[in-house]
């Protein structure tokens, strides 16, 4: 069956980071509060830590007050400020869509495709991509965020709530992201799907894995303006 509708994750597909992670994290309590935290620690806290706040369960207080108990060492000062928001902004590069990444995307909506985004992300960070209006070249009612959702790609249910909501039949709608569990779990709804990771891997690979879809672009034919947009 012919592809309709094709799904990116964000981070470390359409940009080749997935945001602030434990590096800029243990920088910034380094930088503003003079502490030196495990960082193997602090991937460890974040992960456990992140599971509500991704999928807007709890707040950003009750994040850091969860990652105080659980890094080392421990974080006894309470952490009073919205240090996502300020960690999203001084580390918003890593959260810009990839030029190539661009031109996958204006190739594929040039062949008449819908497209959208499938996100697990947080509120704070959700509203800095928003404000740099990072998902224009998407469908607006096919930006779902796990935040916003109140569910996250480790579920099935995401999935089945994202066909709902965008009206998609799974069999039409294709699924990249980076985590394979996640790929995984949307062809377990019925979704098609590729695993890509663009922190290692370069998007000719992604190109070509489209084209089992005949869905690969031409990067010649697609110039970008300064704004990202297609110019041609």
């Amino acid at each position: 069956m012919t592809i309709e509708t094709i799904l990116f994750d964000h981070g470390n597909v359409l940009s080749r980071n997935s945001g602030p992670a434990e590096k800029e994290i243990a920088k910034k309590f380094k930088d503003d509060y003079g502490l030196d935290l495990d960082l193997d620690s602090v991937k460890t806290a974040m992960k456990e830590a992140l599971k509500g706040f991704t999928e807007g369960h709890v707040d950003e207080t009750q994040f850091w007050e969860k990652f105080a108990k659980l890094v080392k060492p421990r974080i006894e000062k309470p952490i009073d400020r919205l240090l996502w928001m300020e960690l999203g902004v001084e580390s918003d590069h890593l959260s810009e869509f990839d030029e190539e990444a661009l031109h996958i995307v204006y190739g594929l909506i040039r062949k008449g495709k819908r497209l959208g985004v499938a996100s697990n992300i947080i509120k704070p960070l959700a509203a800095i991509n928003r404000a740099k209006k990072r998902y224009l070249p998407f469908e607006k009612d096919l930006v779902f965020l796990s935040c916003e959702l109140g569910i996250s790609k480790i579920h099935p249910e995401f999935f089945s709530v994202v066909c709902k909501k965008g009206r998609l039949n799974p069999r039409t709608t294709l699924f990249i992201d980076n985590v394979p569990e996640y790929v995984e779990i949307a062809r377990s709804v019925g979704l098609e799907g590729i695993s890509f990771d663009a922190g290692v891997e370069d998007y000719l690979v992604l190109n070509d894995r489209l084209k089992k879809y005949e869905l690969d672009v031409n990067f010649s034919d697609i110039r970008l303006g300064d704004t990202g947009d297609i110019t041609s």
